[in-house]
């Protein structure tokens, strides 16, 4: 309570916001209880609208009344367009700086607003101006993001030459947020080491801790550092993945015939997080996984399972892709085949001379054969602790099975089983006439073919097996949807709000080669097939607003140039949309958290604010 006028009417003051104003609204309500004072009157207010508040100006008998509440200004958004450098020599070597001195408007990066506007029940988006002020942005990043706090925003993004499109693989290595690397020469990161700074406070004799976003600080480790109560307060900071070697194996993905590492590393990955800024040792929080291998390559059994950390949002959740490879069938199996001979008419050996006669001789060969029947399975999952996100299946087989041949005049090792008669010539000497066949397990079997013929050193007839040729089948396929990749993500408070956008690409290959079964001598022309179609990437946006709900939407079309941003009370996310190599259109998208509605808007990236600047359509979206 203030005094104004007098002590018998004191000013009441109720300030949400737009303190900046108050003096203003005292000379208001000075004004209007003059005017009061001439008309005679002693009720009177006054409502006032300014830049960003409401004043409410009243006086009534016994206190005088002013209200200032902060209207919240049209959310909107910024996007960071990046120079085209490529028509320059050395463009690869320029090092972007962002510079809107002058008349510039930005030379290297070109920085577009837009506000939402609300109107006749529809919501569009108005272009807004150029940034000026409260914008730090350096050539050292690798994808597109822009840190938003309280007025301040940070970005560190790549040049064209470096722009790389997924945040959990850059340079052909798994990475994760804030990871370095380097490229052309250059220290890069994914993502952004920018994060809010903290302060220090005092509430009921106790230090407390807030984080601050008017200023932000470099920190390796999470995209954001802190999570708060719902006093403010920060209840866990500076997260990040521990990890511990656990050992190494031979890794073989899929059905390849070679590892892709003999000693792969198997890592376990923790949570461990900090309760204040200022303590000096880590608290452990939740386990995310350990990798695993076991088994024999190619065999039944063979399994293992890995764990990539993409980010760290609070103690309990994490930003993670799981992975595992598993052979449920696998191996070299014998399969058994049976090869039956009947002898019908033959000379009978044993006798002098030998005659002729009639019999019924049965022999039988039991042999087997080897065939590679092996299947593998891939699952990958994108998790937020516990919430799927994208579950992706994908399956590699093979079919080998080997021809099994009998050359003219081989004579395996067949045995007697019946008779009606006197056989100890054997199957393959006397014998004149016979039948027989060859059986086996599915894909075995084949008739087997007897030759009658002189055998000129005994000047006797004989028989003979003729060539036969048990089929030799080949089919591998591969099919499924597999290599899940974040392209842009962002939360809030931990888990309790997040945005994710990803792919994950569709593959389908068949190829056969069937050799018939034959029994004539002659070798068999294999009927092959192949069917092989064009990799197929899908893309999806994720999101979790205040009602708890996890939303996930395709996204038509082929996407790139994806990123995604969440700050005051919004989701913002911005993507581009190419047809056969050219680009069509882009999408500018926000997000109500506390109402979860969504809307959308195209554009053609024809700004008149972009006369002059050549681009390629990359551009970091940021909240205002």
């Amino acid at each position: 309570m203030d005094g104004f006028a007098n002590e018998n009417n004191p000013l009441r003051l109720d300030i949400e916001g737009g303190e900046m104003y108050l003096p203003f609204a005292k000379n208001k309500l000075r004004e209007m209880k003059h005017l009061m004072a001439m008309r005679g009157i002693s009720f009177d207010n006054r409502v006032i609208g300014v830049d960003g508040a409401e004043i409410l100006i009243k006086s009534i008998p016994g206190f005088d009344y002013i209200s200032i509440t902060a209207t919240p200004r049209k959310p909107g958004v910024m996007l960071i367009y990046i120079r085209d450098t490529s028509r320059e020599a050395d463009g690869y070597e320029y090092e972007l700086i962002y510079d809107t001195s002058g008349n510039k408007k930005g030379k290297d990066y070109r920085v577009l607003l837009y506000r939402r506007n609300d109107s006749n029940g529809s919501v569009g988006l108005s272009p807004d101006g150029l940034m000026g002020d409260g914008l730090s942005i350096s050539d050292t990043g690798l994808t597109l993001c822009v840190q938003s706090g309280d007025g301040v925003y940070a970005a560190s993004l790549p040049s064209i030459f470096a722009y790389n499109e997924t945040i959990d693989y850059a340079e052909f290595m798994p990475t994760s947020w804030s990871s370095t690397l380097l490229v052309l020469d250059k220290q890069r990161v994914v993502g952004s080491s920018y994060v809010s700074n903290w302060s220090k406070t005092q509430a009921k004799g106790m230090s407390k801790y807030v984080e601050d976003p008017t200023q932000f600080i470099s920190l390796p480790g999470s995209r954001h550092a802190y999570t708060s109560g719902r006093d403010g307060y920060v209840t866990g900071c500076m997260f990040k993945n521990q990890q511990e070697l656990l050992g190494t194996g031979a890794m073989y993905r899929e059905l390849s015939l070679f590892p892709e590492d003999e000693f792969y590393q198997l890592w376990k990955n923790e949570v461990v997080y900090k309760a204040t800024p200022e303590d000096k040792d880590y608290i452990v929080g939740t386990l995310i996984g350990s990798d695993y291998i076991t088994g024999t390559p190619w065999q039944t059994g063979y399994n293992w399972m890995t764990w990539q950390v993409i980010d760290i949002f609070d103690k309990d959740n994490a930003l993670v892709k799981i992975v595992s490879n598993t052979i449920p069938k696998g191996g070299t199996i014998q399969y058994p085949y049976t090869l039956n001979l009947t002898v019908d008419s033959r000379w009978y050996l044993d006798r002098t001379p030998p005659i002729f006669s009639t019999t019924s001789d049965t022999w039988v060969y039991n042999g087997q054969t080897a065939v590679n029947d092996t299947t593998c399975k891939r699952i990958e999952r994108l998790m937020v602790g516990d919430i799927e996100i994208e579950n992706a299946q994908y399956v590699e087989s093979v079919y080998d099975s080997n021809r099994l041949d009998w050359i003219p005049g081989s004579k395996p090792a067949m045995t007697l089983v019946a008779s009606s008669g006197d056989a100890k010539g054997g199957f393959g000497d006397g014998a004149i006439s016979a039948s027989g066949s060859v059986t086996g397990s599915g894909k075995f079997n084949a008739t087997l073919k007897v030759e009658s013929f002189l055998n000129t050193s005994t000047g006797r007839g004989n028989i003979r097996l003729l060539p036969i040729s048990i089929g030799e089948r080949h089919k591998a396929t591969k099919s499924g949807y597999r290599d899940i990749h974040v392209t842009a993500f962002d939360n809030m408070n931990g888990a309790d709000y997040f945005i994710i956008i990803y792919n994950k690409s569709y593959v389908y290959f068949s190829e056969s080669s069937d050799t018939p079964n034959v029994n004539d001598g002659t070798i068999p022309t294999p009927i092959t097939s192949q069917i092989s179609q064009p990799t197929v990437s899908s893309y999806y946006i994720a999101y979790k607003t205040k009602d708890g709900n996890l939303i996930k939407a395709a996204l038509a079309g082929d996407i790139a140039a994806a990123s995604c941003q969440i700050n005051n009370g919004y989701m913002a996310y911005t993507y581009c949309t190419f047809e056969n190599g050219a680009f069509v259109a882009r999408t500018i998208g926000m997000i109500d958290i506390a109402t979860g509605t969504k809307n959308e808007w195209e554009t053609d990236d024809n700004d008149a604010r972009l006369s002059g600047f050549q681009h390629l359509h990359h551009a970091a979206i940021g909240i205002l």
